[in-house]
């Protein structure tokens, strides 16, 4: 068997959590009558393959633990019936997303009754902060950005009938 027309044809990039990294690609499948199936090799360095990955006789596979922060090579090689095995794909190179720390929100009032709400989070983002009295309904109070400093106020004047208010920031 010659093993031939096999190309990765792209990566389709379907999870990024701190919990849960993977990566999911499909490729062109191989017309040969005698196609067994297909192993895709990866590793952290370019033609250095540490892990293979036998998906069999399909042309899509998810490769699952990857680490935040690394680097991944990926190739791909299809094999016959008799166990032959064609060369690797062109590489693919994938660098994991390390996850952005999340916003966190600081609320103070004031004995002026003013409710001061600090975020405090990733730089040049924006946020869209909301206030709520039963946590079903949330009406906006406002964008702010967090800026060069990472930190943005929003200050919101409570009439004296107000009891209770819940506070969330959505990043826009």
């Amino acid at each position: 068997m010659a093993l031939k027309g096999i190309s990765l044809a792209g990566m389709l990039f379907v999870l990024h959590s701190a919990e849960a990294q993977k990566v999911s690609f499909s490729w062109l499948p191989n017309g040969e009558a005698d196609l067994a199936g297909y192993r895709v090799y990866y590793g952290t360095a370019s033609r250095n393959y540490t892990q293979v990955l036998n998906v069999g006789n399909t042309n899509r596979a998810t490769v699952s633990n990857l680490v935040a922060g690394t680097t991944y090579y990926f190739a791909l090689s299809a094999y016959d019936t008799v166990g032959l095995e064609s060369a690797f794909t062109s590489e693919i190179v994938y660098s994991v997303p390390i996850p952005e720390p999340p916003a966190t929100l600081q609320i103070r009032v004031t004995s002026a009754r003013k409710t001061i709400l600090t975020l405090t989070g990733p730089t040049n983002r924006n946020y869209d902060i909301e206030a709520s009295a039963d946590l079903k309904t949330w009406s906006s109070l406002g964008t702010i950005g967090t800026g060069a400093t990472g930190s943005a106020v929003l200050t919101e004047n409570n009439p004296q009938s107000r009891v209770m208010r819940f506070y969330r920031a959505r990043r826009v």
